[in-house]
């Protein structure tokens, strides 16, 4: 099943495709971003094939997508979206209740633009990650997740 969230115009907006089973966490998050960034336009999906049908059939700057999906695995999704050399057209940036530093960084192998756990991620930090995702993805830049792992940036979330 899938909805658009109202109250966003067509025209000036980054539209956000929100893949997440979890009505209560994607309500809230969706909230946040409602009023952080009211010009994005979010499309929600509630499990992984309405995700990848709305995918499909509109333009999308961005996925935020949870793993943890009631139809399928959230990495198939992730696998689909994110083309075989893992440069994706559209940043997907994970957002799960899987408090797991293991899967966190088997989505970013996998092509994910950033990865974040629910409890641990504001409304303005997904911000962030959405604006950083749609401004560099399909640039061709030396940063890759390897060296985002290097750096030790996703440490900083356990």
């Amino acid at each position: 099943m899938a909805f658009m969230s109202p109250g966003f115009s067509s025209t000036g907006t980054t539209t956000v495709l929100f893949i997440d089973g979890n009505d209560q966490d994607r309500h809230y998050f969706v909230d946040r971003l409602r009023i952080i960034s009211p010009e994005y336009r979010i499309l929600e999906a509630l499990d992984g094939q309405a995700g990848l049908a709305i995918y499909g059939s509109r333009p999308v700057q961005c996925v935020i997508l949870e793993l943890d999906l009631p139809d399928m695995s959230g990495f198939e999704v992730l696998i689909k979206l994110v083309p075989v050399a893992r440069r994706p057209n559209v940043p997907v940036i994970v957002l799960t209740r899987l408090h797991n530093k293991e899967v966190l960084n088997l989505a970013i192998a996998n092509g994910a633009q950033q990865a974040f756990c629910k409890p641990l991620t504001s409304g303005d930090v997904l911000d962030q990650a959405v604006r950083k995702g749609v401004t560099t993805v399909g640039k061709v830049f030396k940063d890759t997740p390897e060296k985002r792992h290097e750096k030790g940036w996703l440490d900083s979330f356990f």
